[in-house]
């Protein structure tokens, strides 16, 4: 009798296993998402850098309506980034889920953005500007929900324009020209933005940049 009664606990337990892992819809369930990640080809956007130096690679999970799940993570020598081969990395999601993961790389060797948990990117402007460094990336993927042997593509593409203040011999020339011996430059630029988003790609703050004699 005792042993009748142990099988049908067994066999209720069993079946309310089964029944619960029916009505969840297996969304508790926690699987491995794998995330190829690549540089876009225009490399030479930049002429001062050729983007190898941005190995340091730092990322975040947020759910569909954008609340942050995964706080900043930071992983180093990402050497295969800028390779033609790319890099690929999984992180574990929970099943039928949606999500966006944000990415920036940058130089670890870089102290101009200070990147928040939230992937909120501060810029700072002063100093060197044409420093090699300086040289970064980002991307968000588009919303994904995670199912078996999610595979999530993304490209990281450079976030800053670059301007070009009296870079050229022919700028020296044609001041000459006009009467004008150059012999130093600067440059300000007023309401610049210093506050990148990298979720949805939104700016704030408003600062001047101040291009020193050089």
């Amino acid at each position: 009798m005792k042993s009748f009664n142990l099988l049908f606990l067994l066999s209720f337990a069993l079946l309310f296993t089964a029944c619960s892992e029916e009505f969840d819809g297996g969304q508790n369930q926690i699987v491995a998402v794998q995330i190829d990640l690549d540089v876009e080809n225009s490399l030479g956007t930049r002429a001062i850098s050729d983007g190898t130096g941005a190995t340091q690679l730092m990322w975040a999970v947020f759910d569909a309506d954008g609340n942050l799940i995964i706080k900043k993570s930071v992983k180093d020598n990402i050497a295969g980034l800028l390779s033609e081969e790319g890099y690929s990395m999984s992180i574990s999601l929970a099943k039928g889920k949606t999500y966006q993961v944000a990415f920036w790389a940058q130089s670890a060797d870089c102290s101009f953005y200070n990147v928040s948990d939230d992937m909120k990117v501060t810029i700072d402007y002063a100093g060197i500007n044409n420093d090699e460094s300086r040289d970064a990336f980002c991307a968000t993927t588009e919303p994904f929900v995670v199912k078996n042997n999610t595979v999530v593509s993304v490209v990281l593409k450079r976030p800053f324009a670059q301007i070009n203040v009296g870079a050229f011999p022919y700028d020296v020339e044609y001041a000459k020209e006009t009467g004008l011996n150059v012999v130093k430059s600067s440059a300000t630029i007023k309401g610049v933005p210093n506050v990148l988003n990298i979720l949805d790609g939104s700016v704030e703050g408003q600062v001047d940049v101040n291009y020193t004699l050089s």
